[in-house]
């Protein structure tokens, strides 16, 4: 599902996750807000409600933390959404990569 705006994506995922953290065992439904599973700057995932994950402020700021360490990011990220969800979210990114690396210089990338 693709929400309009930021403010009606953040508020999909916070219904997905039933206003809870989705960090296990920690179900915080203060200080949360949705986190993107593939960064909110790639445009064509940005709004999509399945790249999201709600997270209290202590687990999202883990998560950014470890972002750029892909292998513990992917580990922590299944272990929220799923290893199926997972899958089909970064075979969206990897084609979007592609497309990326056709239309754009060699040294123009994407991140997690």
């Amino acid at each position: 599902m693709i929400a309009k705006t930021d403010v009606e994506w953040s508020k999909r995922v916070s219904i997905i996750y039933a206003g809870e953290c989705a960090w296990p065992k920690c179900n915080n439904r203060y200080g949360i807000g949705a986190h993107h599973v593939f960064g909110r700057g790639i445009q064509e995932l940005r709004l999509l409600v399945e790249n999201g994950v709600l997270l209290c402020g202590k687990h999202h700021r883990k998560m950014e933390r470890v972002s750029k360490r892909k292998g513990v990011y992917k580990k922590l990220m299944v272990e929220l959404i799923g290893e199926e969800k997972w899958r089909v979210l970064e075979k969206i990114f990897n084609q979007l990569m592609v497309r990326e690396n056709k239309d754009s210089p060699p040294s123009s990338k994407l991140e997690i």
